[in-house]
């Protein structure tokens, strides 16, 4: 049901954000709500939806939930470290692995786990896809919705399934991949990991094709889907468990 209009439920936001405008942008200020209450954030980092905790409130929540079980959780495409930093408090006799190619973010990143004593995460500042090499990636003004292949950015891709073989990575639990376009072919190259060691995938998709074609690929390695959340412009939010788990 609509209460309000749109450029209403804007002013009324304006005025609700007003106080926190206030707040000098480069302050390390504690998280306000949600699973990582209290923890120290960067506001500067990223939008502040982040420091206020309302950041996709559900999926931290749902997220939580798997990584209570878990001892090796894979963040790909980790941006400054939001669900890092809530996978490294929850495992703390665990190990998060944060994959993000971009510098800027890799610089939040790393000071946000250096504010919170997060020693459980190691930073792997490489781009992950279906294969070896090296790629121009393309950054965007928001920082958040980057992607692979038609940039200036030169970055380090590698393979998951690669990784592995080298022994580089412990064998993941649970999996979270956010990867603006990349999620199919990082999939791919993901086949052998997730073939033997079906770890819990969390996973958006980026174009209804790409939902479509990951919903297929992973129905064939033998999981079962939900569709934690249908976003606009054919975006969704994936949740895969091996088939017969609950």
């Amino acid at each position: 049901m609509q209460f309000a209009s749109k450029p209403y439920r804007h002013i009324l936001r304006d005025i609700v954000m007003s106080p926190f405008n206030l707040i000098p942008e480069n302050t390390a200020a504690p998280i306000l709500s949600g699973q990582l209450r209290g923890k120290k954030w960067l506001i500067e980092s990223t939008r502040k939806a982040c420091w206020l905790g309302i950041y996709e409130k559900p999926f931290q929540q749902l997220l939580a939930e798997h990584l209570r079980s878990s001892k090796v959780f894979y963040d790909i495409g980790a941006h400054v470290g939001f669900y890092s930093l809530l996978a490294s408090g929850l495992m703390s006799s665990g190990i998060v692995y944060s994959f993000e190619p971009v510098p800027r973010n890799v610089f939040y990143l790393r000071r946000h786990l250096s504010l919170n004593n997060a020693g459980n995460v190691r930073v792997m500042q490489i781009a992950i896809s279906d294969h070896d090499g090296s790629d121009a990636f393309q950054e965007v003004s928001d920082r958040a919705s980057g992607h692979l292949g038609s940039g200036s950015l030169p970055v380090d891709v590698r393979s998951i399934d690669s990784l592995l073989v080298r022994q580089e990575l412990a064998p993941p639990d649970c999996m979270k991949i956010d990867v603006e376009g990349e999620e199919l072919k990082l999939l791919r190259g993901a086949t052998a990991c997730v073939t033997r060691y079906k770890p819990t995938i969390f996973l958006g998709t980026h174009s209804e094709q790409l939902y479509v074609e990951c919903k297929r690929l992973l129905c064939d390695l033998g999981y079962s889907l939900k569709t934690v959340q249908n976003l606009r412009n054919g975006r969704a939010d994936l949740m895969a468990l091996p088939s017969g788990a609950t």
